[in-house]
């Protein structure tokens, strides 16, 4: 076995442990009482979410129970035309490439969950790759729909019976600085 056959062997298996580690820390439930989970959670999830954030693993323990996320939502981008907002671009799994659908359908999930941490830079973006022209103003919109759960959905006859309806929910509004 060469020198560097075991170097990479190594630095594999601290990979895998780093990764594990990661997962694991990040997963402590928010809600959890003890102090060893609170001070790993409260000292380690600095350090691993960079990591997890960048490939996309950031699902909490809470992902899947007891209470599973139900929103459905498709964003929009408008612009204002003399008091009437006009869609520039739709964006659902059906407009993204498959490719792209995790990281960016996360990426606005993350947005309308927390408005402030980047509906206007989206919005600039979305000016400056000339997709809006510029002094235009323009808002990123989510429709949402929330699924029922099984308690509503017994009540009201099952799947066939269930319509979904869309509410548009602003989330954040920019205007487009005009370019010379």
């Amino acid at each position: 076995m060469t020198q560097g056959y075991r170097a990479l062997r190594w630095v594999i298996i601290l990979f895998c442990v780093f990764h594990m580690a990661a997962v694991a820390i990040y997963c402590i439930p928010d809600e959890s009482k003890d102090h060893v989970s609170r001070f790993i959670a409260q000292h380690g999830t600095p350090l691993v979410r960079p990591y997890l954030l960048i490939t996309s693993q950031w699902q909490k323990w809470n992902i899947f129970s007891p209470d599973p996320i139900r929103r459905v939502s498709v964003y929009r981008i408008e612009m204002d035309r003399n008091g009437v907002w006009i869609p520039a671009l739709r964006i659902d799994p059906f407009s993204i490439p498959w490719w792209k659908h995790a990281k960016t359908l996360k990426l606005l999930n993350n947005i309308q969950d927390n408005p402030d941490s980047g509906g206007e830079v989206l919005l600039s973006f979305l000016c400056r790759t000339n997709i809006v022209p510029g002094g235009a103003l323009v808002r990123f919109t989510a429709d949402i729909s929330v699924i029922p759960s099984p308690t509503e959905l017994k009540e009201m006859g099952g799947w066939n019976h269930f319509m979904p309806t869309f509410k548009p929910s602003p989330i954040a509004t920019f205007v487009c600085p005009r370019t010379s």
